[in-house]
């Protein structure tokens, strides 16, 4: 990952977007109040999609983990619900029966007052999704 990080609010890197929420009467207003002077572990991160591509790219080649520590990690360890469970820090979409049963997506997420991101992918179909917003969905 190259474009991506922790930064200081008050000094990102050229290409990095603001993001909005809801101001009075159907107004928006800048963020930057509602985020951390720099990210840390609970939100904050300034991530691109390419990077985000990257990543998992490098985490399926296990050049982030070894093979075991990349199949922990997405390891089913909590059930959610009949569809979704909890890695480590992944959340693991299945189906249960059927022809198509096992693993159906892995993904990741997060939010901050005034931006969203999902990231996933779908192995069986080989896509990997990145969806970055300048507003709270």
């Amino acid at each position: 990952m190259v474009d991506s990080g922790y930064f200081r609010l008050d000094c990102l890197p050229q290409r990095s977007a603001l993001g909005y929420t809801d101001g009075p009467n159907g107004t928006w207003k800048s963020n930057i109040y509602s985020l951390p002077f720099i990210g840390g572990g609970d939100g904050g991160t300034f991530v691109t999609a390419e990077d985000m591509l990257r990543f998992w790219t490098a985490l399926f080649d296990h050049r982030l983990l070894s093979a075991e520590g990349t199949a922990d990690l997405l390891t089913p360890h909590v059930k959610v619900n009949e569809e979704v469970s909890y890695g480590y820090g992944v959340w693991i979409g299945t189906q249960e029966a059927g022809e198509t049963s096992g693993v159906r997506r892995f993904s990741v997420v997060g939010e901050d007052p005034g931006v969203s991101f999902s990231s996933a992918v779908y192995p069986k179909a080989g896509i990997r999704t990145v969806v970055l917003a300048r507003t709270t969905w």
